[in-house]
C-alpha cells in the first residue's frame, strides 16, 4: 500500500510538471511570435 501511494505521488508530481513544462513552452512560442510580428511590422 505504502509503495502504492508513493507511485501515485510519483505520479501526480510528473503530471504536474508535464503541465508547468506545457504551459512554458507556449508561453516561450507566442513570446517568439510576437517578436517575429514585430519585425514583419
Amino acid at each position: 500500500m505504502r509503495a502504492k501511494n508513493r507511485y501515485f505521488l510519483d505520479m501526480q508530481v510528473i503530471s504536474s510538471f508535464l503541465t508547468i513544462a506545457k504551459t512554458v513552452t507556449r508561453r516561450a512560442e507566442d513570446g517568439r511570435q510576437k517578436k517575429i510580428l514585430e519585425v514583419g511590422k
